[in-house]
């Protein structure tokens, strides 16, 4: 059972701030508060996986039911001291990676970061 009503728009907020201070990408680190959040949004279609990162999209198809499921597959991971697990649900690398994978993205050329996202995207 998730003991709070999760808040997109906060969550979104948050994470879109987080974008714009970095102008590239942003870490979401699964202790932190928007961790649960992320990871529903990663089922919902608001992040598709590419590798061991994320692309932010905007999902093709949202309906109640696919966020209900995404709410019951968080809640499943559970442990038995009634803690979510949100790192069972998604892709993970070592903070320094993450931070050199930013480093490396903000380096890049414009135009070749888009034409690899929508490439990984295909």
């Amino acid at each position: 059972m998730i003991a709070q009503i999760p808040d997109f728009s906060i969550g979104a907020t948050v994470l879109l701030s987080r974008l714009e201070s970095n102008h590239v990408s942003f870490v979401v680190q699964l202790s932190g508060e928007e961790a649960e959040e992320f990871v529903m949004m990663t089922e919902m279609g608001f992040f598709v996986r590419t590798g061991q990162r994320y692309q932010m999209t905007i999902p093709t198809r949202l309906d109640i039911h696919k966020l209900k499921s995404a709410m019951l597959k968080l809640a499943q991971t559970e442990d038995e001291e009634y803690y979510l697990h949100p790192e069972y649900l998604v892709a993970t690398m070592p903070y320094a990676e993450a931070e050199a994978w930013q480093h490396r993205l903000r380096d890049m050329d414009q135009d070749r970061r888009h034409a690899d996202r929508l490439l990984l995207l295909e």
